[in-house]
């Protein structure tokens, strides 16, 4: 199997971040007092917290196997749950998340969904994935003062940032979505300003294919307005599906013994990290998340447990999802590709 140097630079990227955020995490700690820490955790909570990550996982396959009824595409709904596992791979080790929308719709294709309905689905749910996050950190802003200046603290920084960009990325896909034509004229203006000082060279036909691009945004945007009551739906399905990723913390909380702060508080102080970090060109907001877990979690976890609590938390919210993932792409891809050239076979 050969591996492309692209992917091969961000297989070494990844490793290298991994390697240099465990270094950062261990300086000056005891391994063995962590471990230990980690081994006298109840199991159960643990269970519980995997768990978490299985229905985060298969949340965003329901999403799209309901997206797919709606627009009338007959889809299996553990394909659909393959694609969110595949998603959230390329996701997970690509800077700015940006390789798992494009990896979904390959997958979808070689499924035989037409393009045009996959890249519509895939569109609309990594709009409203985003979106919850804005919803959550507008009501942050508006009604959790206290809250913010409690736990946050000098994490504010980084929350602005991140919702910043979070909403600038929301922005522009709805401008998108809804004003085409506004849209399209400002990213002519781009390119033509990038020829004219010589950072692009120009390409014939560019424009032609961006505005054949841009009609997927134009049906996107007629499909929101004729299924409001859908949208809706898929709102409060994206928000459960976001929960699920956040409850491991208060699952590894309970794990460590400790049950004084409520789940709303855990859970959305780790929401709060994934503000802050989404939209970050790291993958999997590796490093930055470990530093910002240190902080706002400083004053729900002790001193002693805060590294455990850590170690947990991430390795079963990003790691354990990334090697679930990994497995799940290995087994459909390569374990099955006998079988299929076999069928493949017999059907010609």
């Amino acid at each position: 199997m050969k591996i492309s140097r692209t992917k091969l630079a961000s297989l070494i990227l990844l490793l290298a971040l991994i390697i240099l955020t465990l270094i950062a995490l261990l300086n000056g700690h005891d391994l063995d007092d962590l471990l230990k820490a980690m081994e006298n955790a109840d199991a159960s909570y643990l269970i519980l917290a995997v768990a978490c990550i299985v229905a985060f996982l298969f949340g965003q396959g329901f999403i799209f196997r309901y997206l797919f009824a709606v627009l009338g595409q007959n889809t299996d709904l553990i394909k659909c749950a393959g694609y969110s596992f595949k998603g959230y791979f390329f996701c997970s080790v690509t800077p700015f998340a940006i390789g798992g929308p494009p990896a979904q719709i390959v997958y979808m294709k070689k499924d035989n969904i037409p393009v045009p309905v996959a890249s519509m689905v895939v569109f609309i749910v990594a709009t409203f994935y985003k979106f919850v996050l804005v919803i959550l950190g507008a009501v942050l802003i508006i009604f959790g003062q206290g809250f913010l200046a409690k736990y946050v603290g000098s994490a504010i920084v980084w929350f602005g940032v991140g919702m910043f960009l979070t909403c600038g990325f929301c922005f522009i896909l709805f401008m998108f979505m809804f004003h085409p034509r506004l849209a399209k004229k400002a990213i002519f203006k781009f390119f033509r300003w990038l020829e004219r000082h010589h950072l692009m060279k120009h390409k014939y036909g560019r424009e032609e294919n961006i505005e054949a691009g841009m009609s997927k945004y134009t049906q996107t945007a007629d499909f929101l307005r004729n299924h409001p009551a859908s949208m809706s739906v898929l709102l409060l399905l994206t928000a459960i599906q976001r929960f699920c990723l956040f409850a491991v913390t208060y699952c590894v909380y309970r794990a460590l013994g400790f049950h004084d702060e409520s789940v709303f508080t855990v859970v959305v102080l780790q929401a709060t990290i994934s503000i802050c970090v989404d939209m970050l060109p790291i993958p999997g907001g590796m490093g930055i998340s470990e530093a910002l877990f240190t902080m706002l979690f400083a004053h729900i976890f002790t001193s002693t447990a805060l590294l455990p609590a850590l170690a947990l938390s991430r390795g079963i919210s990003y790691y354990a999802e990334l090697i679930i993932c990994a497995a799940v792409i290995f087994v459909t891809q390569y374990a099955f590709k006998g079988r299929r050239q076999r069928i493949h076979a017999e059907q010609t």
